[in-house]
């Protein structure tokens, strides 16, 4: 079958889609914007679906940090808590991002997830320090 004339493998068709939509990009009366979540009817859903699901580990942190005889150990509870919150946020509350390019020649949408760019950034240096201790 790969040699058919008209099967492309994943790389030509990735490489034809790119040059489409440069070409898109590059058309006359070029659009572009941007939009949040437009999926969701409740934009803060994700985030009300977050703090729900954290509730019981917040509970059991400040049981733990409680039983420290050191303010060390309310330190340390808070700060696992707020990794965990934020992890269970990037994992299952993150907001989609669309960015959209119009023009003569076509539509381009893209969707991705809205997350701060140091985020990768930060996890990788988390995990190194777990992995570490």
């Amino acid at each position: 079958m790969a040699y058919l004339p008209f099967y492309l493998t994943p790389e030509e068709f990735e490489e034809h889609q790119t040059k489409q939509e440069l070409a898109i990009r590059e058309g006359k009366n070029l659009h572009t914007w941007t939009c949040n979540n437009i999926e969701e009817a409740n934009r803060y859903a994700a985030i009300q679906f977050t703090c729900l699901a954290l509730t019981p580990a917040a509970i059991i942190m400040a049981l733990i940090g409680r039983g420290g005889e050191h303010w060390a150990a309310y330190l340390a509870a808070f700060l696992i808590f707020v990794v965990i919150a934020y992890a269970g946020y990037l994992t299952a509350g993150l907001d989609n991002r669309y960015t959209y390019a119009l023009s003569e020649l076509g539509l381009v949408q893209k969707k991705r997830r809205d997350e701060p760019e140091w985020v990768n950034t930060a996890m990788q240096a988390i995990a190194g320090l777990c992995a570490f201790w």
